[in-house]
């Protein structure tokens, strides 16, 4: 879990950590994508600070990485 007022260069941080390995490791078939707006900074449930920008880069990486799944 992130901590409160995460940005986007510890979001960015933590999912290149994680997310490409998890996705070597278990090759999945298919990848499906819930794009949700709860890490966004005006969502005022999860207390994130992801700009638009942050969030447009993170479905950009996980587009990069499940191409031809």
């Amino acid at each position: 879990p992130f901590l409160p007022h995460t940005g986007d260069a510890v979001w960015h941080d933590g999912f290149d950590a994680v997310v490409p390995a998890a996705l070597e490791r278990f090759q999945p078939e298919a990848v499906m994508l819930q794009l949700g707006a709860d890490a966004h900074w005006e969502d005022p449930l999860v207390h994130l600070l992801l700009t638009s920008h942050g969030w447009m880069k993170t479905v950009e990486k996980l587009l990069t990485l499940s191409a031809g799944k």
